[in-house]
């Protein structure tokens, strides 16, 4: 809808008399921005747990879930539920259905604590999950909507437009696995005073967990760019910390 010179001109508090769409005559605000969300998604899963009750030396526990998350947008963001080529607000959408962006089939934590002599506690958290799935996009605005975004892991890749010949997250990123330990000893101070001295180490294998991906695939999915898939980003590395806890 193209502006008038009153719409672009007008003073901030001056009621906007000439309307906008989705038959709104009348509005008294500068800009009126609606915001629809017509789509649905549906997360199904089995968690399955086993655990340890914690006696004088030893706690366990350990969960695994297979999930399964699928629908036709993610959130309510602009740059995460927009659908190309949609212009009705109760449109079809139902090519946009495929995997949701948090769609992790596999989940596995496990945790546990044990008692040492001379008060040393030990314990550690192992974390596995599959890796999140990712939109295959052609790098431009291959539809002519005019919106394009910097959602993608290129900047000013357009968001929703991907190959005809591509479903919405039909690829995976690389399964993310981390293992954190701890190593605690409490010195006993004489009444109520007491002092714990903590040292944590994260990610003891100092795994390059994947963050980031080029999702920019080109129009021919059987001829993808030599940089699609490329990494762009990895989480934290292997840090260490230590804590100094005192009681009265």
């Amino acid at each position: 809808v193209k502006k008038t010179a009153e719409q672009i001109y007008r003073k901030l508090g001056v009621p906007n008399r000439t309307g906008g769409p989705y038959g709104i005559e009348f509005t008294g605000f500068r800009n009126l921005f609606l915001q629809f969300n017509g789509g649905e998604t549906q997360y199904d899963a089995i968690k399955i747990g086993v655990s340890r009750r914690a006696d004088e030396h030893f706690s366990f526990q350990a969960n695994y879930t297979l999930g399964r998350a699928r629908g036709d947008v993610d959130q309510f963001r602009l740059n995460a539920s927009f659908v190309p080529g949609l212009t009705d607000v109760n449109g079809d959408r139902s090519y946009q259905h495929a995997r949701s962006d948090t769609d992790t089939p596999h989940l596995f934590v496990m945790s546990g604590t044990y008692n040492l002599p001379l008060a040393i506690r030990v314990g550690g958290i192992f974390f596995a999950r599959s890796g999140f799935p990712y939109t295959g996009l052609v790098g431009f605005d291959a539809d002519g909507d005019g919106v394009t975004t910097t959602a993608g892991a290129t900047t000013g890749a357009s968001f929703g437009d991907r190959p005809a010949s591509l479903e919405r997250n039909s690829f995976r990123m690389p399964a993310s696995v981390t293992l954190d330990l701890s190593l605690a000893r409490e010195f006993r101070l004489g009444g109520r005073h007491s002092a714990d001295v903590r040292f944590d180490v994260f990610n003891v294998a100092n795994r390059r967990n994947v963050t980031q991906i080029n999702n920019v695939i080109g129009l021919d999915p059987a001829n993808p760019p030599a940089t699609f898939g490329r990494v762009l980003n990895y989480g934290d590395q292997r840090q260490a910390q230590v804590a100094i806890r005192y009681r009265f």
